[in-house]
């Protein structure tokens, strides 16, 4: 495999992981429920209202978030709801705030759209959360127009509370400007509560990928006000037309079924999450490691037996290129000497990937 695949985006290493790696560690949501179950020529329908969105999913949306159907926008997953609100609200060389680490796809999205990128740093030592008095300066410093977070915080896994968010929503709100929470990781956590139109200027994107692994039906959505979900209407006409409503038909049939389907996961999560603990816990080239929820643990990697910091780019390339095992390097989040570890693999798979990672850091010594 060419080396750029490496350096230019996860979602193209991810795509090429799933293809040729034996032991994927960087896939990060649960693995689809049986698909066949969907009473797929009950729902076919070509009559129904879906040209924003099929009607029956946002009522049901209506609901899980109580806000208003002049609210709801959706869209072709997660990361595509992520672009449109940056797109909607932002021109260039307007400034964004965003959070570091950060999932790669959304500071990518700043940087297409040629924004003037303003970071602050979640870090270990504050339990990923946000210094207040930090945020506050660099709020009323800069003239930011967009907020970008995630929540559960991807990579860490780290929660905010919806009053942190709040307090956080009002300080931008003296400047008039938005935040956008994504929120695909959040119902990993059992204290997790949707910011979804609490707020005037917090926008909210979601879907049901990453919880409860119908990531293939490729459907996500965006809560925000009226005034934001016309920009994106505006948007999704230009780009998309229409959205096919079948795959938004199934996501709806399984929304009576969310509970069932996010716990099947949990304890396996919990298994691995303790297995990799007690891996990290033994190394001495483990500086630490994060995330008591959720499908993913952010591990912070310390020296090597010569002393040398441990590179995370090339752990990743020698464990594809070697023993076709998969992991996220930590330059896809903005932190280089970390690595994401996804916990989806069996405990067999996991306990191999271990101890091949470890005699491979000892290796580069």
């Amino acid at each position: 495999m060419k080396d750029e695949l490496f350096l230019r985006d996860i979602i193209s290493f991810a795509k090429y992981a799933s293809l040729n790696s034996k032991i994927n560690l960087i896939e990060s949501g649960v693995q689809k429920p049986d698909l066949l179950q969907i009473p797929v020529k009950e729902i076919i329908n070509p009559d129904c209202d879906f040209f924003y969105g099929y009607k029956k999913l946002k009522e049901k949306l209506c609901n899980y978030y109580n806000v208003e159907e002049e609210q709801i926008a959706i869209a072709t997953g997660t990361s595509e709801c992520n672009f449109l609100v940056q797109f909607a609200i932002l021109s260039e060389n307007d400034y964004a705030l965003i959070e570091k680490p950060s999932y790669q796809p959304l500071y990518k999205i700043l940087e297409l759209l040629k924004i003037n990128i303003v970071e602050i740093e979640r870090l270990p030592e504050f339990g990923f959360k946000f210094k207040m008095d930090e945020l506050d300066k660099i709020i009323r410093r800069n003239n930011i127009k967009l907020m970008v977070i995630s929540n559960l915080h991807n990579p860490s896994m780290s929660l905010l509370s919806s009053e942190n968010i709040i307090e956080i929503a009002n300080l931008l709100n003296k400047k008039n400007a938005f935040l956008l929470v994504d929120e695909v990781f959040g119902e990993f956590h059992p204290d997790f509560k949707s910011v979804a139109g609490l707020k005037g200027n917090i926008i909210v994107t979601g879907s049901l990928t990453k919880v409860y692994g119908l990531g293939s039906l490729r459907v996500g959505w965006v809560i925000a006000k009226k005034e934001i979900i016309d920009k994106i209407k505006f948007l999704i006409n230009m780009v998309d037309g229409v959205h096919p409503y079948i795959t938004q038909a199934c996501i709806n049939f399984f929304f009576d079924k969310l509970k069932n389907l996010r716990n099947l996961w949990f304890e396996h999560f919990e298994k691995n999450r303790n297995i990799v603990k007690q891996w990290a816990n033994k190394k001495p080239f483990i500086k630490g490691i994060y995330g008591d929820y959720g499908s993913v643990v952010w591990i912070e990697l310390g020296r090597d037996e010569n002393g040398q910091l441990i590179s995370s780019i090339g752990l990743a390339k020698n464990l594809i290129k070697k023993h076709q095992i998969a992991i996220a390097p930590g330059e896809f989040f903005r932190s280089p000497g970390w690595i994401r570890l996804g916990l989806t693999v069996s405990q067999e798979e996991l306990k191999t990937a271990l101890s091949i990672i470890s005699k491979e850091i000892l290796n580069s010594g």
